[in-house]
């Protein structure tokens, strides 16, 4: 565990606050660099996810009807079962996917 802390605190360092100082220090006086190199875009901005869902019920739902539902981009996240007054079972399926937002 000892040398995963100066890596998360390099990556924490890279990511959260590029302008820390030059070296940082870690536990029983060990020192590490700050910011460690990286190559390609980091300027994206991270945004909230919105999502949709949608609640599906069958008596019992195909491994066909489930690959069509990922095919379109829904993901399966929940399942409960029913059962009526008349021992009868049916399940319902909740399903979520990135909600498609227009562009502004």
């Amino acid at each position: 565990m000892k040398k995963l802390i100066p890596f998360i605190c390099l990556m924490t360092a890279t990511v959260l606050a590029p302008s820390l100082p030059a070296k940082v220090t870690i536990k029983d006086g060990e020192s590490a660099p700050a910011v460690v190199p990286v190559t390609g875009s980091v300027n994206a901005i991270p945004t909230r996810i919105q999502w949709e869902y949608k609640t599906e019920y069958y008596q019992q739902l195909s491994e066909k009807r489930l690959n069509d539902f990922g095919k379109q981009g829904w993901e399966l996240v929940g399942f409960s079962t029913n059962q009526d007054r008349n021992q009868n079972v049916s399940y319902s399926y909740v399903f979520k996917r990135p909600k498609q937002i227009a562009p502004q």
